[in-house]
């Protein structure tokens, strides 16, 4: 348990990691509150969940604040979401270092074992309301193995966390969450910037309670005039916004 708390809380936090059966020594990256001082897990109402930190993370020491970062704020802030708001979000990430691998870009499954238990901590610590999974892999670890953008991204999942490991009282902790496509694959792909778009603008929706549930009898009528219209209609279909 000490070690959990050092791995959250401590500035410059190492341990061993086995990379290709090679030792690597990475610093961890605590998370904080995205408008606020680099602290480790305090509660927050949301949580942002993304895959490791990128080199501009590195450099700041700071999640979020690349390039992927200020696409996600703009978003946020187009859907409605003020800045007072979302600097109040607790930002992580599933590894809590960087790649190890530069030979290739997928987690490793005994990096994401070890981080894990960290990641279930800091569930207990922040406590959140929702929970925004950025990219496939903070996606299946949240919510399932077998999660696929295709079929449920936009979709709310429920988790429920259990918060007193040491005996009673026996709390628990439902948290609501959505996913969607990791904002650094939107830069490079610009064709996803729409379904991006309109995943953000589902979950200001979650967050403001708005019922995404449209009856039966209603149909939701537009005039397309051009084709970024088209697209965003069909991002919207995808996620399960729109009924046609």
């Amino acid at each position: 348990e000490c070690l959990y708390y050092r791995a959250l809380y401590e500035p410059n936090f190492c341990i061993a990691i086995n990379v290709k059966g090679m030792p690597a020594t990475p610093t961890f990256m605590r998370g904080h509150l995205w408008g606020g001082e680099v602290a480790g897990p305090q509660p927050a109402k949301v949580m942002v969940i993304g895959k490791w930190p990128g080199a501009e993370d590195l450099r700041t020491n700071r999640n979020m604040v690349g390039d992927a970062g200020q696409l996600t704020m703009q978003m946020l802030e187009q859907a409605g979401v003020t800045y007072e708001e979302h600097s109040q979000w607790y930002i992580t990430n599933l590894l809590k270092h960087p790649n190890l691998d530069p030979s290739g870009n997928r987690v490793v499954m005994d990096w994401l074992k070890n981080c894990n238990v960290l990641l279930e901590q800091e569930l207990r610590i922040v406590r959140p309301d929702f929970i925004l999974a950025l990219g496939a892999e903070a996606a299946k670890a949240l919510i399932d193995d077998d999660f696929k953008f295709d079929a449920s991204a936009g979709q709310v999942f429920r988790r429920r966390v259990r918060l007193n490991l040491n005996g009673w009282p026996d709390d628990f902790k439902d948290i609501k969450i959505m996913a969607c496509i990791h904002p650094a694959f939107v830069i490079r792909q610009n064709d996803k910037v729409s379904e991006f778009r309109s995943s953000i603008k589902r979950f200001a929706q979650l967050l403001r309670g708005e019922d995404f549930t449209l009856q039966k009898e209603e149909v939701d009528h537009r005039i397309i005039t051009n084709e970024r219209m088209l697209k965003e209609l069909v991002d919207e279909i995808k996620i399960g916004r729109a009924h046609v």
